[in-house]
């Protein structure tokens, strides 16, 4: 097979236009859901929705992260009807593997979800009993919405806060300098009225608890969406501060916790069970907590345990409230790439060049003895379409 035997990339394939510029910044490959929330500095294709989307693939993770989310929303905001849903989403992913990019999705859908272009696209049916299609549900969520529904969105990003300063906005002049996860979620959701409802809590470093948790956010009509990214990072520094429990003063605490010293990962555990009690039952709270699992990876191991053990103070709790979520499943990498890169693919050209590709490999079966002609059920010619314009060998190493 010879280079004129095929149909180049450039003929079956029209790139983006940013990408046959070559202008794309190198800021662009390191996705901060920190800078999108708390900054004017996060690139535009991230901070932009419209932009964002539009070179957004829609993952089965995504579709699956903003279904349950927008349904929450909806329910939340039109009766007293459980939707049924998790209220706690765990995104358990390695580095690279869509995480930060899923994060930044749930953001804006959270708050400009009338600058997501085909917001149906994003989501998946989601309700079996009523048939709700994903359009039916994007245009409820889109109709409420216009009419108030407003979320209320605190992202916290562990390694952008440290265990004395948890503040995220440094462009806020009137943020309080929070301590604590707690006090800096409040502040985000409620801005002062809710800071000053836990400000003895953050003031102290004590966790508060599910019932003070629930009537901070019962303070508004408005559902909340809470998200906690890199908890691991967080949990480092903070399992080395220890605390003066005996100074909990007049904050009405459990017993337990006025004995003795404590530390601030001790306290931001139960701050963590509090939320996953929180959250029970309801669509009022939900909350997104992010664990990598390459790096910190003792202390993530540890936070993954406090999401899924049995506690004796909350039998169970965690069975019926977490969903894990992958973000990027590897059989989606090529269609991430591909939808990144490329404006359109014609697919009868590209059914051409896999066929020239199967002459050859059937051609010259023994120069190719790695290359089986079915992998997990899948032909080799369904792995060359799916793949293209990347050969699936490429894919396979990025994975």
């Amino acid at each position: 097979m010879t280079n004129s035997d095929i149909t180049t990339v450039f003929d079956a394939c029209t790139p983006r236009q940013d990408v046959i510029a070559g202008d794309i910044p190198e800021d662009q490959f390191a996705a901060s859901i920190d800078s999108v929330a708390h900054s004017a500095n996060a690139p535009d294709v991230y901070a932009n929705p419209k932009r964002f989307f539009e070179k957004t693939y829609p993952t089965d993770g995504i579709q699956d992260l903003l279904t349950r989310l927008t349904t929450r929303f909806v329910y939340d905001n039109k009766s007293d009807e459980h939707s049924g849903t998790h209220g706690i989403i765990r995104l358990d992913t390695s580095f690279g593997g869509g995480k930060t990019h899923t994060e930044i999705a749930a953001y804006h859908l959270a708050t400009q979800p009338d600058k997501i272009k085909n917001l149906d696209a994003y989501l998946k049916s989601a309700d079996e009993e009523e048939e709700k299609t994903s359009e039916e549900l994007a245009n409820e969520y889109l109709e409420q919405t216009a009419l108030g529904l407003d979320v209320n969105t605190s992202v916290i990003v562990g390694a952008e806060v440290d265990a004395r300063n948890a503040r995220c906005d440094m462009v806020d002049h009137d943020a309080p300098a929070t301590k604590t996860l707690w006090g800096e979620m409040a502040y985000q959701l409620l801005g002062q009225e809710g800071y000053e409802f836990l400000r003895e809590y953050d003031e102290k470093q004590l966790a508060p608890g599910a019932n003070t948790l629930t009537e901070l956010f019962n303070m508004d009509d408005n559902p909340s969406l809470v998200m906690l990214d890199e908890i691991a990072a967080y949990m480092t520094q903070a399992s080395g501060l220890a605390q003066g429990i005996e100074d909990a003063g007049s904050l009405d605490v459990a017993d337990e916790a006025v004995v003795g010293d404590s530390t601030l990962a001790e306290q931001t555990n139960a701050f963590l069970m509090a939320l996953l009690s929180a959250t029970e039952n309801n669509d009022h709270v939900t909350v997104v907590l992010s664990i990598a699992d390459t790096a910190f990876e003792e202390q993530a191991e540890d936070v993954r345990r406090l999401l899924t053990e049995i506690t004796d103070e909350f039998n169970s709790i965690a069975d019926r409230t977490e969903q894990s979520v992958t973000p990027t499943e590897d059989t989606e990498i090529a269609s991430v790439l591909r939808h990144r890169l490329f404006e359109d693919i014609d697919e009868g050209k590209r059914d051409q060049i896999v066929d020239k590709y199967l002459d050859h490999y059937n051609s010259n079966r023994s120069s190719f003895p790695d290359l089986e002609d079915e992998t997990d059920d899948v032909t080799l010619e369904e792995r060359l379409k799916n793949s293209y314009p990347f050969h699936p060998t490429t894919i396979d190493n990025l994975t």
